[in-house]
């Protein structure tokens, strides 16, 4: 899904798959989907992983860029999905975390 986020900023102009349809999906009030765990796949109830994981990645995408997702794909530190990642967000951003990234502090700074 992070990729998609990269790859559809040229396949379709002024169209991004995770921007303009996920994320809508997370954000809408019907069924709350926005008060979902973002720790937990699930794509049977109304905590749907995809709008969810993708609206993240998007997210971590526009934050930390391609050294953060390329840094994320080749990450064999742990077999704990969450270690992995936050490892990912430190390594691209040295005072950050998954927290803080979710939180939105501090301001990061890629190295």
């Amino acid at each position: 899904m992070m990729f998609e986020d990269f790859a559809s900023q040229s396949v379709v102009e002024n169209f991004n798959t995770i921007r303009d349809a996920p994320f809508s999906s997370y954000v809408r009030l019907d069924d709350r989907i926005h008060n979902c765990s973002l720790l937990e796949w699930n794509t049977t109830s109304t905590c749907n992983g995809y709008s969810i994981w993708g609206s993240l990645g998007g997210f971590l995408n526009r934050q930390l860029g391609l050294s953060f997702y390329k840094h994320f794909l080749n990450n064999f530190s742990s077999t704990d999905s969450m270690t992995v990642l936050d490892s990912s967000i430190l390594a691209t951003a040295v005072t950050s975390s998954f927290q803080q990234q979710l939180r939105g502090l501090p301001r990061h700074q890629a190295h």
